[in-house]
């Protein structure tokens, strides 16, 4: 309502509503049930009389603001009020304030105001900064950090002093990476900080230049090449680049690095001069003379090129390139590498020519003759003529001068001595149908038509050979007599029986039989090679006779022979000795085949007797079989100690033993291998009792059979 200023009455209009904004009766709201007056109305009319009178407003004071969780006591300058708002008691204390809230202090009197106080109550602030302060070097001025508040503190390497601001010095804390702390707090504004200072301090860089070798100061200009981008300063440098043509010296190159803390760095560059080479003259160099060495006097370098035999003494070898113009190179190496052409000329070599070789025969002489156009020439004769005559066998040597340059050539004379050529014996003999070998010693030409220094005859007549001898031919002559060998005729070879002899006769030519005797006929009854020998002059004849004895005839029968009932039985009485046959059965051949028992009988022979004998034939049961014993004592005591069975006519057998449960025990196909009692597969001896056997057999009539039985083991 409007507050009056002098005594009014007011009238109000009641509207009740529900929930939803709808109207309802007074008599339906608790709220209005006092008001008899409107109940049953859905609005009515109230008159209210209000008397202005003046208003109070009590006074409160107190701390504005205080930090979070902090008590404060607030005080009204009217008692007897009512403190209202968060956590506040009521004598206006505050025990531990967390928010920002409004106080209200209300006086329950008439025309009292209510007194409302605003508290702020501040959050405790701490801060943790952290400022990057960058790089610095450590050759660098010292640092000023301003403070971030009052009551502060620093705390870090390199701090030397700190007040309102810190000072850091690089050269104190040295290098690396350093974090400075500080620290402080601000009450009124309920705030406490940190900061954390960072700063690297760089370490002053050693500049790392490349070395450069001593150059020339004919190369090129080049780049200094540092690990540090700077500045170079100092003779024939132009930015990075120094320039060796400013001459030969030793330049010292200083060298600063702005952007790395000022690192300095120097370098010592050596410049050489080009040396200058001039190469001596060798004098005359003839094309067969001896080596030369080059000189300079530029000392170091190595020589290149035709006739170069030696690089490092530059020797020079005209044998080896012949007459002209070589040119030869010396190449010097070290900081200014040099290279000088230099040409040699060699002179070339007169040449006389003496002629071919010369032979003469032994008594003869020979002109010698060199070609002319020479300064001067010499013999080895001593002669300095072009023409000279010689009668001796040797080597002669000319030798021509032309520019200073000798040469020699040389002749050979050749004397041909006349040897003596001597075949042998005038006459010489040769067996009828053999040959002779004559020898002349020398190579040459035989009567016969051979060539050489031998040839073999063996025809009767004369026999020459001639020696060309270089021209100067010698000769022989010798004949050659053919003699006739002996003729022999002993005859066939011949035999005899054991009992008689032969006489062997040689037709009247004398000579030696090999049993020592001398003469023309000889009788013998032994066999033997008899051999008789007769010479005339060296050709030496024989023959030869066999006489063999004739074999015997061979009988040997048995006294009785066995054979089998179904089967034919050979009697044989071949041998090489026996000629002819008859037996008892009338056959006449070596041998007969019998099938009835019985004696036979034989009469055999050769021209050097004959013989007989007789033998009684037996025929029996020749079919296979087999016995099988069904017991044995393994006990080794000499008595039926193995079992095996007991085999006729069997070509092959396959044995096998088994237990009482079916697991083979023994197996075996060599009849030489009987079962001892013992276990085929682990060597051990089988318990006494009753064992099963299989027994596979092939027998000589081509059957195969299987028998199947037992076998008793007693101990």
């Amino acid at each position: 309502l409007p507050s009056p200023s002098v005594p009014t009455v007011f009238t109000l209009t009641l509207v009740a509503l529900d929930a939803n904004g709808d109207y309802v009766y007074f008599s339906e709201t608790d709220e209005w049930t006092s008001f008899n007056a409107c109940s049953g109305l859905v609005a009515c009319d109230l008159s209210v009389n209000f008397t202005p009178s003046g208003y109070t407003t009590p006074v409160i004071s107190g701390p504005s603001q205080i930090c979070q969780g902090e008590s404060v006591l607030l005080f009204a300058d009217i008692p007897g009020g009512q403190w209202s708002g968060p956590g506040i008691n009521s004598f206006g204390q505050i025990g531990s304030a967390n928010v920002t809230a409004v106080y209200t202090y209300t006086v329950n009197l008439p025309c009292f105001n209510p007194a409302t106080f605003l508290l702020v109550v501040n959050p405790d602030i701490i801060q943790n900064n952290i400022v990057d302060l960058g790089e610095v070097c450590v050759n660098g001025s010292t640092v000023d950090i301003p403070a971030m508040g009052p009551n502060a503190a620093f705390v870090g390497p390199g701090i030397t002093d700190f007040g309102i601001m810190a000072t850091f010095d690089p050269a104190v804390a040295g290098a690396g990476l350093f974090n400075i702390v500080e620290t402080g707090s601000d009450p009124p504004m309920c705030m406490t900080y940190t900061t954390n200072y960072q700063i690297e301090v760089n370490p002053v860089p050693t500049p790392i230049i490349d070395p450069v070798p001593a150059i020339c100061e004919t190369s090129s200009p080049f780049v200094i090449v540092c690990n540090l981008p700077g500045i170079y300063v100092g003779p024939g440098m132009t930015g990075g680049v120094f320039d060796p043509s400013i001459g030969q010296g030793i330049y010292n190159i200083n060298f600063v690095a702005p952007d790395f803390c000022d690192a300095t760095a120097n370098i010592l560059i050596e410049v050489a001069a080009l040396p200058i080479v001039t190469i001596d003259d060798p004098g005359l160099i003839c094309a067969d003379g001896d080596p030369v060495n080059m000189s300079t006097a530029t000392t170091g370098g190595f020589w290149s090129g035709p006739g170069i035999t030696d690089a490092t003494f530059g020797t020079f070898d005209p044998t080896t390139t012949g007459d002209g113009t070589f040119t030869v190179n010396y190449a010097t190496g070290g900081i200014c590498p040099t290279s000088t052409d230099y040409d040699v000329f060699v002179t070339p070599l007169p040449t006389p020519d003496a002629g071919d070789d010369v032979t003469i025969c032994e008594g003869d002489f020979a002109q010698l003759a060199v070609n002319t156009g020479w300064d001067n020439v010499v013999w080895s004769t001593s002669d300095e003529t072009y023409l000279i005559t010689v009668d001796q066998a040797g080597v002669y040597t000319v030798t021509a001068t032309l520019d200073g340059c000798s040469a020699t050539d040389a002749v050979q004379v050749f004397v041909t001595s006349m040897p003596v050529i001597d075949l042998g014996d005038d006459v010489q003999n040769v067996c009828e149908g053999s040959t002779i070998n004559v020898f002349a010693g020398y190579n040459g030409e035989w009567s016969n038509g051979d060539m050489g220094n031998s040839t073999t005859v063996g025809t009767e007549g004369n026999l020459s050979f001639v020696y060309p001898n270089s021209g100067c031919p010698v000769y022989d002559t010798i004949f050659v007599d053919v003699i006739e060998y002996p003729i022999i005729d002993l005859g066939p070879d011949a035999e005899i029986c054991p009992q008689d002899s032969i006489t062997l006769s040689t037709s009247g030519i004398v000579g030696t039989w090999n049993l020592g005797y001398s003469g023309t006929e000889i009788t013998v009854n032994a066999p033997a090679d008899y051999i008789f020998t007769a010479s005339n002059w060296t050709c030496t004849s024989r023959d030869t006779v066999n006489i063999a004895w004739i074999d015997l005839p061979v009988l040997d029968l048995d006294e009785i022979m066995f054979g089998c009932v179904d089967e034919p039985l050979l009697i044989d009485a071949t041998n090489v000795a026996n000629q002819y046959f008859l037996w008892s059965t009338g056959d006449t051949t070596s041998f007969i085949y019998v099938t009835v028992p019985g004696p036979y009988s034989v009469t055999l022979g050769n021209e050097c007797g004959e013989l007989s004998d007789q033998t009684v034939v037996e025929l029996q049961d020749c079919s296979p079989s087999v016995y099988i014993p069904n017991t044995f004592t393994p006990n080794n005591d000499g008595l039926n100690d193995v079992w095996m069975p007991v085999t006729y006519g069997i070509l092959e057998f396959e044995l096998r033993i088994f237990d009482r449960w079916g697991d083979l025990v023994y197996y075996t196909n060599d009849p030489q291998s009987p079962w001892q009692g013992n276990m085929t597969s682990s060597g051990y001896y089988a318990p006494d009792g009753l064992y099963s056997y299989r027994f596979d057999y092939h027998d000589v009539r081509n059957d195969k059979k299987i028998l199947y039985g037992s076998v008793m083991i007693i101990r």
